[in-house]
Parts: C-alpha cells; structure tokens; sequence
C-alpha cells in the first residue's frame, strides 16, 4: 500500500468511525495459518453502537512479515444468521 492509499483508508475508517461510537475493545476471532508463511488473523473489534471485523493477512516471503491485506466490515450478524439456517438443515 503507497501513503496516498494509506491516507485514503485513515479518512475512511475515521468516518466509519464516528458512526460507531466510542472504541470499546477486541476480541479475536480466529486465526488461520495457510502455510508457515501466510496467516490470518481477523478481529472484532467492539464500539458503543455496533462492532467491527477487522482482517489482517500477513505474508513472509523471506525474514520478515510483511501486510499482505487489510480488511474491515460489520457484516458478521449477516453470517451467523446464515450459520444458523445451514446448521439447522436437516437431511
């Protein structure tokens, strides 16, 4: 990511950030490892009025970590609802 693309994600989460209230904590979701170098960590990350997933991808070609990908949404209510209906199928 270049510094231009980097200030435009800072404006970004800033203004989603205002919508969401006060910074309250995280929690970690998950962490996923695809081989011994390239793992995943995605967390919630929790405000007064409703939280947020934030998902970090990291790379290591060679020594050293490197972000590979960012990613952020509040659609988790979204999957554990569609969890739901597919864990209660029935054959």
């Amino acid at each position: 990511m270049n510094a231009e693309g980097l200030a435009q994600l800072k404006v970004k989460l800033d203004s989603v950030r205002q919508s969401l209230g006060a910074y309250v904590g995280k929690e970690l979701i998950s962490q996923k490892s695809a081989s011994g170098s390239l793992v995943l960590y995605s967390y919630l990350v929790k405000h007064e009025v409703q939280p947020m997933r934030f998902t970090f991808i990291l790379y290591k070609p060679h020594n050293d970590w490197v972000f590979y990908r960012f990613l952020y949404d509040d659609r988790m209510d979204q999957e554990m609802e569609e969890a739901v209906k597919i864990n209660n199928k029935r054959p």
